[in-house]
């Protein structure tokens, strides 16, 4: 195995990411930040506090899944969750900034658990090879601390 993404629905793992790679030279570990309740939900601001962590290995973003609207009211769990679309089937303007923010950096974006009945489309921009984004981190663009 040459590399390993670490996930979690409730904490960050960039930090994790970094962690790991100091115990396990040689293995490329990478890690993120999924947009539940505990990260704020869908907020760029999330985002850019994951990418920047030490190490610059914050590279993938889940949207919404445990809390995503169509988990929740799926399982009855709630009247609603946190949603990537509008009522009118529009993409939310704070989706929109986390993809920018996540086409700025090159960043992985996953899409989280999402209704079947209405796809959505994360931008219209080229996708890039999730490959290419976990490749090693630009000191250029990445924050040391």
């Amino acid at each position: 195995m040459e590399g390993v993404v670490l996930k979690s629905h409730t904490a960050l793992t960039a930090d994790r990411a970094w962690i790991a790679r100091r115990r396990v030279p040689g293995m490329k570990i990478f890690g993120g930040i999924t947009l539940n309740g505990s990260a704020g939900g869908i907020t760029v601001d999330a985002v850019r506090w994951m990418w920047r962590m030490q190490g610059g290995y914050g590279r993938v973003v889940w949207f919404p899944t445990f809390d995503a609207n169509n988990h929740v009211t799926r399982l009855k769990e709630a009247p609603s969750g946190i949603k990537v679309v509008g009522d009118d089937g529009k993409v939310l303007p704070a989706v929109r900034e986390v993809l920018k923010e996540c086409a700025a950096q090159k960043l992985v974006v996953e899409t989280g658990t999402r209704p079947e009945r209405k796809p959505w489309r994360s931008s219209r921009r080229r996708v890039m090879p999730a490959a290419t984004a976990l490749s090693s981190p630009t000191r250029s663009s990445r924050s040391s601390g």
